[in-house]
């Protein structure tokens, strides 16, 4: 299986292959993907746009939106479960 991973807070039209952008291969390898995932979807700019991309270059493909959004910080510990904190509880609090 092949997954490709691309950023959606950016706009295609701006892409570009290194090392001018962050492209490794051009669009035409997307045929090649098992699967599409598109990153940072809370922050893209033009879902349509990316809809369209994936629509001309990879229409068999299935592809997925992803949001990466902050949840509540988890106190870790070597001999006990991670627990789940407050954000307001960490304020003026040393981390590390």
């Amino acid at each position: 299986m092949r997954f490709v991973l691309l950023d959606a807070a950016s706009h295609p039209a701006g892409a570009h292959l290194l090392p001018r952008g962050d492209l490794r291969e051009p669009w035409g390898a997307l045929r090649r993907a098992s699967w599409i995932v598109l990153s940072r979807a809370e922050l893209c700019p033009d879902r349509g746009a990316w809809e369209e991309l994936i629509a001309r270059r990879a229409p068999e493909r299935p592809h997925f939106w992803c949001e990466n959004r902050i949840g509540a910080p988890h106190l870790l510990s070597a001999t006990q479960p991670a627990e789940p904190q407050i954000w307001a509880d960490l304020i003026g609090k040393r981390l590390g």
